[in-house]
């Protein structure tokens, strides 16, 4: 799951994923100049290739646009998709 959303994040930005470093404290919005037009556009990707779903409650900007929130709040909607 870790590969395949550094693959989005980096297909948004045009870079290419092998050389853009990602830990749990990168601000997508600061770090790498994510505008709002991007996190909708993140939000999406998300959504279509993971199969999940956003609620208005998951538009937090932390929850967006901090790698390791993004990342464990992805997570928990696989898990949770996998459960039901």
């Amino acid at each position: 799951m870790n590969e395949k959303l550094k693959k989005i994040i980096a297909d948004l930005i045009k870079k290419d994923a092998d050389k853009l470093m990602l830990s749990d404290d990168v601000v997508l919005t600061k770090d790498l100049e994510f505008d709002s037009i991007l996190v909708i556009q993140l939000i999406v990707e998300l959504e279509n290739q993971f199969g999940i779903e956003f609620t208005d409650d998951d538009l937090d900007l932390d929850k967006l646009t901090i790698y390791g929130k993004l990342k464990e709040t992805v997570e928990s909607k696989i898990s949770l998709m996998n459960t039901n």
